[in-house]
C-alpha cells in the first residue's frame, strides 16, 4: 500500500522531524496473521524515521485529528533458512508473525498514531522502560562521520561470559573486511560490538528446522533501543550449526531487519553471518533452487534466460538455477549466496557485490579523503581502489625478430602494476608491435649470410686485391672464404720477396727450381706437384713395390709412399702374374727345371734355392741380387724364369 501526499504535509513533517530530532518515540510494531499492533513504545533520542515507499502507513496525529508526521514502514516476513552444510539445500519460509521498530519524532502534541486503517490512541499503547544500556565498542571499520553504516554485532545468550563474545565478533569483523564490497568500503562502514547481557528468545530447530535459529524481533530491537544502527548481526552462543535472515527489500531508510549466526567462528560462522547479511542488508536473493515456484525477479536471480540484467558485468554468465524454478543466476560456483565452506573460501559474485556496493555508496557517505598520488593499483587510503591493473601495455618489438606480447590482467605490488608478457621470436620478423606474416629480405649491414627470409646476402666470392705488408712481404688472398657473423672472412699467406714487393707483387724474382722436385720456386711459384710417382717394380720373384699416386713434399724432395704385395705366383716386368697353366690342369715338372738351372754356371752367384708356389723346394737358384734364377746365359735363364714362372710340366726342347 502506498500513499501519495500533498507538499504541504512533507513539508510539515521535515518541520516537526527538524525540531525533535532528539527526542523520539521507538514504536515497536507487530505483524500477527494479518494484523498489525503496536506492542510498545520507549521514549529515547535518536533520529525518525523517513520512508515513503514502504508497505505499511503510518501517520502521527494531534488531538484533532491533524497529521503531525508521516512515513511508511515495512515488516519483513521472509526468512531464509541457511543452506545444508552437506547438500547446499535452502529455502526461505514465510512467517507469520514478525515485529519491527518504527521511530517518530516526539511531540507532547501526539494524541494518536494510524497504521494503515487502525487508530492507536497513545494513552493505551503500553510504555515499556527503556533497559539499561549495554556496553558497545566500535572493533572495525574506519569511518569516523555521522554518516557511516553502523552495523552492530549483538550477543545473545553469553550471559557473563562476554570475552568470548568479544573473541567471536572480532573474527567476524576482521571476515568481513576480507569480503567485497565491505573491504573496499571501510571509509564509510563502522562495525560495534553491542556487549547485550540479556536474553533475545534466540533458538535453533524453528519451524521444525533444525538449523534455522529464530529470534524474539521485539527483545532485539529493544537491547539497542537509543542506539543508531543501520544493521544488526545478532550471534547467539550456540556451537551447532544455523542461523537466519529477514530478506530486506527496501532502500536506504529501512532498519527492521536483522541477520543471526552461531557462534563456531572455525565452522562456517563467518560465511553464515556474510550469507546473512546480504539477505537482511542487500535484499539478494539464494543462488540455490528452492524447488519451488515464485514470481518476480531478485538482483542477482532473473527469469530472463539472457540473462540482460548484468549482461557486460566482468565475470559473470547466465546459469539455470537460482532461487526459484526458471531462474538464472550470474555465476556457476563459488557465490556466498550459493555456496558455503567450512573455512570461509567463498566471496560474493559480481553482482551481489555490485549490488551490496551501490547501497553502501549510496545510502551513507565516507569519513576519508582518498589518495592516489603515485600509485597506479592499491588501496587509495579509504578502502577504494587506485586502479585495478587491467589496462594491458601495447604489445611491442625489443628487436627486429622479437615480439613483446602482453596477455592476461596485471598483479598490483607495491601500489604498481605488473603485466605477464611472453617475448615470441618471430619467423618473418617484428615491426610496429605485431609478428610480420610475411617476410622482406634484409641485407643491411650484411656481406653475406641469411637475408631473413632463407635467402642469401651474399656469397663471399670477391676477395679484396693482395697487398704489401711491408717492402719485402706480400699478403697473397688465395681465395677461400668464410662467412661470420654475416662478415666475409678471407684467408691469405703471408709471402716473403726476396727482391722486395711492391704494387701488390713481389719485385724481379727469377724462379729457380735447381734440385727441386716439388715446393716454393722462390718467387711464389711452384718447382711442382708430387703426383708423378716411380714405376711399381718387382723387388723379388714373388714380391711388387706399388708406391702411391700421391705424394708429399719434403726438402723440395717428392716423397711416395709405397705397399710391397706378395704376388700369388710370380712377379715380372713390373707386375704380379698369375699361372698361366693353372686353369688347364697342367703341373710344371721341376725334375727338369733343376736340371736346366743346375747345367748353368752359378758358382759365382749369390744365390737362393727357389721353392714353388706350393712351398716345396724347386731346386731352382735365385740371385739375391736381381732376383732371378741364375746362370751365365742372361737369355738362358730367362728362358728358363719363364718356364718356371710358366709352370710347364714337358721337357725343354733343344
Amino acid at each position: 500500500m502506498k500513499k501519495i501526499i500533498c507538499l504541504s504535509i512533507l513539508m510539515f513533517s521535515a518541520l516537526i522531524t527538524n525540531l525533535y530530532a532528539e527526542d523520539i518515540l521507538e514504536l515497536i510494531v507487530e505483524y500477527n496473521h494479518g494484523e498489525i499492533n503496536i506492542i510498545s513504545y520507549t521514549k529515547t533520542t535518536g533520529k525518525a524515521d523517513i520512508k515513503y515507499d514502504g508497505d505499511h502507513i503510518l501517520s502521527v496525529t494531534d488531538r484533532e485529528s491533524r497529521e503531525l508526521f508521516f512515513t511508511t514502514f515495512d515488516i519483513p516476513l521472509l526468512l531464509d533458512v541457511p543452506p545444508d552444510p552437506y547438500t547446499g539445500e535452502s529455502y526461505q519460509i514465510r512467517v507469520e508473525r514478525n515485529s519491527t521498530v518504527v521511530r517518530i519524532p516526539y511531540t507532547p502534541y501526539i494524541s494518536g498514531v494510524r497504521i494503515n486503517s487502525s487508530t492507536f490512541s497513545i494513552k493505551t499503547i503500553p510504555f515499556a522502560t527503556p533497559l539499561p544500556a549495554p556496553a558497545t565498542e566500535v572493533i572495525y571499520g574506519n569511518c569516523t562521520g555521522t554518516g557511516c553504516f553502523d552495523f552492530f554485532f549483538v550477543a545473545d545468550n553469553y550471559g557473563s561470559n562476554l570475552s568470548q563474545f568479544k573473541t567471536d565478533a572480532q573474527t567476524i569483523a576482521n571476515y568481513f573486511g576480507t569480503i567485497e564490497p565491505f573491504k573496499s568500503n571501510l571509509d564509510r562502514i563502522k562495525i560495534t560490538r553491542v556487549d547485550n547481557t540479556t536474553s533475545l528468545g534466540c533458538y535453533n530447530n524453528c519451524s521444525g528446522i533444525q538449523r534455522l535459529i529464530c529470534c524474539d524481533s521485539n527483545k532485539v530491537f529493544a537491547a539497542v533501543s537509543g542506539l543508531s544502527y543501520d544493521e544488526i548481526l545478532v550471534i547467539t552462543n550456540m556451537n551447532e550449526y544455523g542461523g537466519s535472515g529477514y530478506v530486506d527489500t527496501s532502500g536506504c531508510a529501512d532498519k527492521n531487519s536483522y541477520a543471526v549466526t552461531f557462534r563456531d567462528t572455525s565452522y562456517y560462522a563467518k560465511e553464515v553471518a556474510v550469507h546473512e547479511t546480504g539477505h537482511s542488508f542487500g535484499g539478494l536473493w539464494d543462488e540455490y533452487e528452492y524447488g519451488t515456484n515464485g514470481s518476480g525477479d531478485g538482483p542477482n536471480c532473473v527469469h530472463d534466460s539472457t540473462c540482460a540484467k548484468w549482461k557486460g558485468v566482468a565475470g559473470t554468465g547466465c546459469y539455470a538455477g537460482c532461487s526459484y524454478n526458471g531462474m538464472y543466476r550470474p555465476t556457476d560456483n563459488g557465490c556466498l549466496m550459493r555456496t558455503l565452506t567450512p573455512t570461509g573460501g567463498y566471496k560474493f559474485c559480481p553482482v551481489c557485490k555490485n549490488v551490496v556496493d551501490a547501497k553502501l555508496k549510496n545510502c551513507f557517505s565516507s569519513s576519508c579523503t582518498p589518495s592516489c598520488t603515485g600509485k597506479e593499483c592499491g588501496d587509495d587510503g579509504c578502502g577504494g581502489s587506485c586502479g585495478s591493473c587491467t589496462s594491458v601495455p601495447a604489445d611491442y618489438c625489443l628487436n627486429s625478430t622479437t615480439l613483446r606480447d602482453y596477455s592476461g590482467t596485471g598483479t598490483c605490488s607495491s601500489f604498481k602494476c605488473t603485466y605477464p608478457y611472453t617475448d615470441k621470436t618471430c619467423q618473418y620478423g617484428c615491426a610496429n608491435g605485431k609478428c610480420n606474416t610475411t617476410c622482406t629480405p634484409s641485407c643491411t649491414g650484411k656481406e653475406c649470410g641469411d637475408d631473413g627470409c632463407g635467402g642469401s646476402c651474399g656469397g663471399c666470392s670477391n676477395p679484396p686485391a693482395d697487398y704489401c705488408l711491408n717492402s719485402t712481404t706480400l699478403r697473397d688472398y688465395t681465395g677461400f672464404s668464410s662467412c661470420v657473423n654475416n662478415k666475409c672472412d678471407y684467408k691469405y699467406k703471408d709471402t716473403t720477396c726476396t727482391s722486395g714487393c711492391a704494387n701488390g707483387k713481389c719485385l724481379n724474382c727469377v724462379p729457380d727450381c735447381t734440385n727441386k722436385q716439388c715446393g716454393d720456386d722462390g718467387c711464389g711459384g711452384s718447382c711442382g706437384s708430387c703426383n708423378n710417382p716411380p714405376p711399381d717394380v718387382c723387388i723379388d720373384i714373388q714380391t711388387l713395390r706399388d708406391y702411391s699416386p700421391y705424394g708429399t713434399c719434403n726438402n723440395n724432395i717428392c716423397e711416395y709412399p709405397y705397399t710391397d704385395k706378395k704376388c700369388s705366383y710370380m712377379c715380372e716386368q713390373n707386375k704380379c702374374i698369375t699361372d698361366p697353366y693353372a686353369d688347364a690342369g697342367i703341373i710344371p715338372d721341376t725334375t727338369e727345371l733343376k736340371d736346366i738351372i743346375s747345367s748353368k754356371d752359378i758358382s759365382n752367384t749369390d744365390t737362393t734355392e727357389i721353392k714353388d708356389v706350393t712351398g716345396n723346394d724347386t731346386g731352382i737358384i735365385q740371385d739375391k741380387d736381381t732376383g732371378k734364377p741364375s746362370g751365365t746365359d742372361s737369355q738362358q735363364n730367362n728362358s728358363a724364369s719363364d718356364n718356371v714362372t710358366s709352370g710347364c710340366s714337358c721337357s725343354i726342347a733343344d
